[in-house]
């Protein structure tokens, strides 16, 4: 007696990750065949969501896509690997022909657009003919905004006149602190009196150390001013 079996059901399995730029605990949706599932990439794979998920389907055709990708994030990467290579990708989505007990993996790499901590600052009188340049900076109200700001004296001038380069460095480069709620400091280290007489202009240079702020530079000719006499 000769008997034969045929495997009723082929499958494999498809492995998606997610690789964030910077790593954030924001979710990330997906949708495998029209099955929506979240993956995110904070560092902790122990806690609810992971960065990884594997799933074993049947062999065939199959669509995975990144879907609602979050304000602020881009899709930088999508990359495949599949062992018979039958998938293909197209902007979000990967369309994957998968092979009975094969494993194709795909990562998504998303990147954050670094956004603008609205630097503004203010010279404050220290008393005398001495002065401190505060600056302010504000968060998404999601992300600490991390670094520091270095300071600057322009050349004494007639009138108030701005420098976007150049000038004296106040102190040294000062932390920015949390005030409250989305609200950010920084102040001179040190205090700054004007060689001579007339109007002098601070500026400052904010130093990101977070993937969710740039740098940025600040000037002006009104609060950033102090005269003189």
């Amino acid at each position: 007696v000769s008997l034969s079996f045929v495997d009723p059901i082929q499958t494999g399995t498809i492995t998606v990750t997610k690789d964030a730029s910077p790593n954030d605990s924001q979710d990330f949706t997906f949708s495998l065949d029209g099955n929506a599932f979240s993956l995110d990439d904070d560092g902790d794979n122990a806690n609810a969501l992971s960065n990884t998920h594997s799933f074993t389907v049947p062999v065939g055709n199959h669509s995975l896509s990144e879907t609602d990708i979050p304000t602020g994030w881009s899709l930088t990467s999508l990359k495949c690997t599949d062992p018979s290579g039958g998938t293909t990708t197209s902007d979000e989505t990967a369309s994957i022909s998968l092979a009975k007990n094969e494993t194709v993996s795909c990562t998504y790499k998303d990147t954050f657009t670094p956004g603008d901590v609205g630097l503004g600052t203010t010279a404050v009188s220290a008393g005398g003919d001495a002065w401190n340049d505060i600056a302010t900076l504000s968060s998404d109200g999601t992300h600490p905004v991390t670094g520091s700001v270095k300071f600057f004296a322009c050349d004494v001038a007639a009138t108030a006149t701005a420098c976007t380069t150049g000038g004296t460095q106040v102190g040294t480069a000062a932390d920015v602190t949390h005030v409250a709620g989305s609200s950010y400091t920084a102040t001179t280290n040190a205090t700054y009196t004007a060689p001579t007489a007339g109007w002098t202009c601070f500026r400052a240079e904010y130093t990101s150390t977070s993937g969710f702020y740039a740098s940025s530079n600040h000037t002006n000719a009104t609060t950033e001013c102090f005269l003189k006499q």
